[in-house]
């Protein structure tokens, strides 16, 4: 099950919602585009977010990253469903990477 999910918009969020019981793993909800119109409970702006890593040692991230396997799903995206309904997409850890530092060239 999801431990994060990224929603962009309140109609994302209100889908999330409804579904949030079914989701016993589900740690936070990340609201990255708009502002949050009401504050819940592991319910976060992408800049409140990213703050909680700020308190986490070095080490304790280095053995997290150690774990990881390049070809091992990290995110799971789904397509728009123009032509039927949306699929899940998975990407690996090293496609994210990839892509992050072609972003970034």
């Amino acid at each position: 099950g999801a431990n994060i999910i990224v929603v962009e918009n309140d109609k994302q969020l209100q889908k999330i919602l409804e579904v949030e019981k079914k989701l016993p793993l589900l740690k936070a909800i990340v609201y990255y585009k708009d502002d949050i119109k009401e504050k819940r409970p592991n319910l976060y702006s992408w800049d409140e977010f990213m703050e909680l890593g700020s308190s986490v040692p070095d080490e304790q991230l280095d053995k997290v990253l150690a774990g990881l396997k390049p070809n091992q799903c990290c995110t799971i995206i789904y397509t728009s469903g123009t032509t039927g309904n949306p699929k899940g997409v998975m990407l690996s850890h090293d496609n994210i990477t990839w892509t992050a530092r072609a972003a970034g060239e």
